[in-house]
């Protein structure tokens, strides 16, 4: 154990990997669902992890990306706010599963995340600044090591830093498929958001912050078991995806206002696959970022001939289909903390529940 990381899991779960390139395949996907009744919700849903499933089930209810929140009142959690959880928390895990491997011991770790404006077109106007501050008595060389590792290693660094294809099908009723890429949603730019900070609690564990969000609502981040965590809250790349789920249908939801189906539900399955290969160092060749990133859209029933326009605009005006689809600059840089503030509670070593 160092950092609260399970090095010698970790070794036995790359060795597996070695022995039978299909427990590489992990697949995760998250379901979102927009209905008068219940509001915005997503719910993570089990995961494939080679030839075990891994049942992990989250929910969160959410804001509506569209709904301004008044002064004064509490901000509870947006579908952006879960993706770019998914996107911090795997940038941290990165690092202290780095730090780790290289026996570097770390007191404490903090991300901020923050969209800033870019002069660069092919950035889509924006780009990602993410300044680590590390608590540790290692010295700079070995930091700056460590987190040049991060851009290289960190799937969802990689799938944002990328163009990542998103798949677009409807369920059986509404055969049709395409395939959405950068071209095809160049008219709407990469959104601008808040400040997000991830703080590292122990070994896979850390908790994200959107800025606005009380720390009581904090996004409780963790790998499963079967990669050395705990089940302490869903991984990033399950975050990332519950993220792209609840925007989706939250805008179908939004889009369907003024025609026969205004206030139906709607329902959306996003899904990823990941072959860990990549970022485990098992085969070099092996992309790292998430891989046959696609949407499921199940409609309500009738009205057929109103859902391929409200499905086609919605995925022209999302904001995170944008931020996958169009590769993001993103600005890595450290500095160094004497100490890093949080609650005697999380503060575990080695890690929660052990």
């Amino acid at each position: 154990m160092r950092n609260g990381f399970n090095t010698a899991g970790f070794s036995e779960v790359v060795h597996e990997i070695r022995k039978d390139p299909i427990e590489a395949k992990f697949i995760y996907s998250a379901r979102g669902r927009r209905s008068d009744l219940t509001g915005l919700t997503v719910q993570v849903l089990p995961a494939l992890l080679g030839t075990v499933k891994s049942p992990r089930q989250f929910s969160f209810s959410l804001k509506d990306s569209w709904v301004e929140i008044s002064p004064g009142e509490e901000r509870i959690p947006s579908p952006m706010d879960l993706f770019l959880a998914g996107v911090g928390s795997c940038m941290m895990t990165t690092l202290v599963g780095g730090a780790s491997a290289r026996h570097l011991s770390l007191e404490g770790a903090t991300l901020n995340m923050t969209s800033l404006p870019h002069s660069d077109a092919g950035s889509g106007g924006m780009f990602i600044s993410a300044g680590f501050s590390l608590a540790t008595a290692s010295e700079d060389t070995r930091c700056e090591q460590l987190v040049g590792w991060v851009p290289r290693q960190s799937p969802n660094y990689v799938t944002l830093a990328t163009s990542t294809p998103v798949a677009l099908s409807l369920n059986s009723l509404h055969p049709s498929r395409e395939r959405v890429g950068a071209s095809s949603v160049a008219s709407r730019a990469p959104v601008h958001f808040d400040n997000m900070k991830v703080t590292w609690v122990s070994g896979t564990q850390c908790l994200a912050s959107p800025s606005g969000v009380c720390s009581d609502s904090s996004l409780r981040a963790d790998a499963p078991k079967q990669l050395t965590g705990v089940d302490w809250g869903p991984n990033p790349q399950e975050y990332l995806l519950a993220g792209l789920a609840a925007e989706i249908s939250g805008l179908l939801f939004k889009r369907s206002r003024g025609t026969p189906l205004e206030g139906r539900t709607w329902e959306v399955v996003s899904t990823g696959i990941e072959d860990v290969r990549g970022f485990l160092g098992v085969n070099p060749e092996i992309k790292v970022g998430l891989q046959d990133v696609e949407v499921l859209v199940t409609p309500p029933p009738g009205a057929s001939e109103e859902i391929d326009s409200i499905v086609s605009q919605v995925f022209t005006e999302s904001e995170i289909i944008a931020l996958l689809v169009n590769p993001i600059n993103i600005s890595l840089y450290w500095q160094r903390a004497d100490h890093v503030k949080s609650s005697p509670t999380l503060a575990l070593r080695p890690g929660i529940g052990e």
